[in-house]
């Protein structure tokens, strides 16, 4: 009797903690309109993939197909009805395998009347993300910019350097020549003064 009570409590363990619908819930229900958040756990052990269906209050045994071949890791689905739910009790969802057995179910909920806030929020997240990106690549294209004109700037310097070291080297070579025949001049002025 101990031996077969023993060999039970993995099996119970691994049920306890299979697949679970943790949004909605009987305390966290859904509104009529806007998107809707649906969110689970799950461990290794569970399909990597199902379907979701939605009961409505109105008809317990009718499943509207939410979404398929959802990835159980992916731990929540945004569903957005295309059109606006029914008010009232008594919704449920189901996750369900491919073989059309049910892994999960959430509590009985409630829906509201009323606008969700999921839409907005997930709107607000890709605007601010829009942003960011738009500042990122502000930004690296300032400091591009702002690098290009800096070395630009020194290549303009180094340029001018060598222009004047260049035009200063000419002048001297000029000099130079004027001083050579100068000197000579001053040479044979002297020898004739001389002479003289």
């Amino acid at each position: 009797m101990l031996a077969h009570a023993l060999l039970s409590l993995p099996l119970v363990a691994l049920c306890a903690s299979a697949l679970q619908v943790t949004a909605p819930t009987n305390t966290t229900g859904w509104e009529t309109s806007g998107s809707q958040v649906i969110s689970w756990d799950s461990v290794s052990t569970d399909p990597s993939n199902f379907t979701i269906q939605l009961f409505p209050a109105s008809s317990p045994n009718t499943a509207t197909v939410v979404a398929t071949d959802v990835e159980t890791s992916s731990g929540t689905y945004t569903y957005t009805p295309s059109s606006s739910l029914a008010a009232g009790s008594g919704y449920r969802v189901n996750l369900v395998s491919d073989s059309g057995g049910i892994l999960a179910q959430s509590d009985y909920f409630t829906v509201e009347e009323g606008t969700s806030s999921v839409s907005a929020s997930a709107s607000a997240s890709a605007s601010g993300s829009a942003s960011a990106s738009a500042s990122a690549s502000m930004s690296s294209a300032s400091a591009s910019a702002s690098g290009s004109a800096s070395g630009a700037a020194s290549q303009t310097s180094g340029s001018s350097t060598s222009s004047s070291a260049a035009a200063a080297s000419s002048s001297k070579s000029a000099a130079d020549n004027l001083v050579a025949p100068g000197g000579v001049l001053l040479l044979v002025a002297g020898a004739i003064g001389l002479l003289a």
